[in-house]
């Protein structure tokens, strides 16, 4: 969220959202602080935010790979594609994809590939970091586990367990 943007809005607001958005700034922290400071007293802010995951780092490294190589971008696209599909498909989960995450494993590749900017942080990191700017944790519909300084195969890394987002909803004091 930027600052400049942030100054522009007028008021503030009972309940500010954003849901997996804040961590393709390229300076997550500043943005959520900017967008906490759009929360009226006794209000909402709810946000999604990746989890440092075990593969994060990894998947890091793949991005820029991707974005900085456009001609084998399609190559890249298909190969992953494939594999999530085949992955899917092995776990007979089939075509239950689209429905999870809401678009065509296709796009759902380029989505995941292209990323950038990519942040990510622990749950708890988050949760300590909003709490300093005056709000406090009540709910938290998914907390994955920290996978900072976790090892994993490249096979694993693959598999991109717990990159997902931890999802918390503050209540500023």
């Amino acid at each position: 969220m930027d600052e400049g943007l942030v100054e522009k809005l007028s008021g503030k607001g009972d309940i500010v959202y954003s849901w997996g958005v804040l961590h393709h700034t390229g300076n997550m922290r500043k943005a959520i602080e900017n967008t906490a400071r759009l929360v009226k007293e006794k209000g909402y802010l709810i946000i999604a935010i990746y989890n440092h995951a075990p593969s994060s780092e990894f998947w890091l490294k793949v991005k820029k790979f991707y974005n900085d190589r456009p001609l084998l971008q399609p190559l890249l696209i298909a190969l992953y594609g494939s594999f999530v599909v085949l992955g899917y498909m092995v776990k007979r989960r089939t075509f239950r994809l689209r429905r999870e995450r809401g678009m065509h494993v296709f796009f759902d590749a380029i989505d995941w590939l292209g990323g950038l900017p990519y942040e990510f942080a622990c749950f708890d990191e988050v949760k300590g970091f909003v709490e300093n700017l005056g709000f406090k944790l009540i709910h938290a519909p998914t907390e994955l586990p920290c996978g900072k300084g976790v090892r994993t195969s490249l096979l694993k890394n693959f598999r991109a367990a717990y990159t997902g987002c931890n999802e918390f909803v503050f209540r500023r004091r």
